[in-house]
């Protein structure tokens, strides 16, 4: 069995390492969110094709708020590493030298198509299309839907009149009718996304008004309505004065 000169044997010593780069990893991660204000880049793993995409996306995102930190391509290498574990981090430590003097690889592009080659779904482009037409607006602002729109249209190429389209397909029955009322609906895919936010903003408070209905509002130190009439006086079947309370007018007929 092989073992370095400290006596440790290579899985030992891979072992060892993977558990220090998490140590490190999460030091590291709770250092910069405190001092940057932002959360760190996540970990990933390769358990799940379908969170790849998102990390590339925040791993960029990292690495682009603060440039000076990262200034060449083997300090994000170095960074990226230390965010990658389990079946990840097994697929790369043979780039990893044990001096830790330079990762074998050109550049982070160079490793992110690596991972995207091992760990990304095979039929991506099947699957981000299932799932625009399946993406409708229903009960959400129309904010988080186009947020969520321009997310899967980053990865298909679609055109801007196929992308208006779709658009206007997921959109709510409300914004939907008050487009068609309005005639306000555009050829063109901005214009369009800047209508429905205005139709929104103008819609969503008589939604909201209509679910919470304001209360009618009420003088100072006014009885509530159920209790400001005065009770009833009983009815007088004989056509007397003896259903009268208190002071009443004489009756002359007893005399």
């Amino acid at each position: 069995m092989d073992m370095d000169a400290s006596g440790f044997t290579l899985k030992q010593r891979f072992t060892q390492l993977q558990t220090q780069v998490v140590a490190m990893a999460t030091a590291q991660g709770g250092a910069n969110a405190a001092q940057k204000g932002f959360p760190d880049a996540p970990i990933f793993d390769g358990s799940k094709a379908e969170e790849l995409h998102t990390w590339i996306i925040q791993l960029h995102n990292e690495l682009a708020m603060q440039p000076h930190l990262y200034p060449d391509d083997q300090v994000c290498l170095r960074y990226t590493f230390n965010h990658l574990l389990g079946a990840v981090l097994n697929l790369i430590h043979v780039y990893v030298p044990e001096n830790n003097r330079r990762i074998l690889l050109k550049s982070l592009n160079v490793l992110i198509d690596l991972l995207r080659q091992t760990f990304d779904d095979p039929d991506r482009t099947r699957t981000t299309n299932r799932e625009i037409w399946k993406l409708k607006q229903n009960n959400s602002t129309f904010s988080l839907y186009f947020a969520e729109f321009d997310r899967i249209m980053e990865e298909l190429n679609w055109n801007e009149e196929v992308q208006r389209e779709q658009l206007y397909v997921g959109l709510s029955d409300e914004i939907k009718d008050d487009l068609v009322t309005s005639c306000s609906c555009s050829d063109r895919l901005g214009h369009l996304i800047q209508i429905c936010r205005e139709v929104e903003n103008r819609i969503r408070p008589c939604a909201v008004e209509r679910v919470q209905p304001g209360r009618t509002q009420q003088l100072p130190h006014s009885a509530p309505s159920s209790a400001s009439a005065p009770a009833p006086a009983p009815a007088n079947p004989m056509g007397t004065n003896s259903g009268h309370y208190g002071v009443v007018p004489m009756d002359l007929s007893a005399t």
